[in-house]
């Protein structure tokens, strides 16, 4: 079994802007390019530690997210929070699906071929 662990720093993101359009009678999507930009970052960091060959067959994907609180909240409860840090579920935007799919979509080809063989 192969098993690869590695950190990606900065704020967990999804892929939220893209737009549709009809060009010369054939539809068109097109990714923001902050959303590129993110996904390019977190890739680029996949990619120091990539296998040779990308697998092959089901692939187990273990994710972790963490969030800094905000600067909004009382600072009492911020510290308790840092300490908890792991104990405290995230229940506000985004949500995990989202986070899921953005590191799944930049997971795929480096990895795995492609994220439906994520278990």
């Amino acid at each position: 079994m192969n098993a690869v662990s590695f950190f990606v720093p900065g704020k967990p993101s999804t892929k939220n802007n893209k737009r549709a359009f009809v060009v010369g009678g054939k539809a068109r999507v097109v990714i923001a390019s902050k959303d590129r930009a993110r996904m390019a970052s977190f890739s680029a960091v996949a990619a120091e530690h990539a296998l040779a060959v990308p697998l092959r067959g089901p692939v187990h994907l273990s994710l972790r997210f963490v969030f800094v609180p905000p600067k909004s909240m009382p600072v009492w409860k911020r510290v308790r929070l840092a300490a908890l840090a792991a104990d405290v579920p995230k229940v506000t935007k985004p949500d995990l699906s989202r986070l899921v799919t953005f590191a799944e979509d930049c997971l795929s080809g480096i990895f795995f071929i492609d994220d439906n063989q994520v278990t």
